[in-house]
């Protein structure tokens, strides 16, 4: 995927059933089930599945400049979900 100045690898994030006691279960439900990390690993975007149906078309995915780029410090569920961080 490609923005005006950077280049990512888009990921899609799956959320597994985590155990919280015996016999029961937590599903995260994630809001921007897409994630694309800069090759640099310092900035990040969320997608939805929506907003990669509209940038499916050529390769690399070019994206408009209308999304938030966030740092790679900023904190938000599907970046401590890849980042594997709590």
């Amino acid at each position: 995927m490609k923005t005006t100045e950077q280049l990512f690898s888009l990921y899609e994030l799956v959320a597994l059933p985590e155990i919280i006691a015996e016999g029961k279960f937590v599903k995260y439900l994630l809001e921007y089930p897409f994630f694309g990390l800069s090759l640099s690993r310092r900035d990040y975007v969320l997608l939805s599945a929506a907003d990669v149906q509209k940038y499916t078309k050529g390769s690399p995915k070019v994206c408009p400049a209308n999304m938030p780029l966030y740092d790679a410090k900023t904190h938000s569920c599907e970046a401590s979900l890849f980042f594997q961080t709590p």
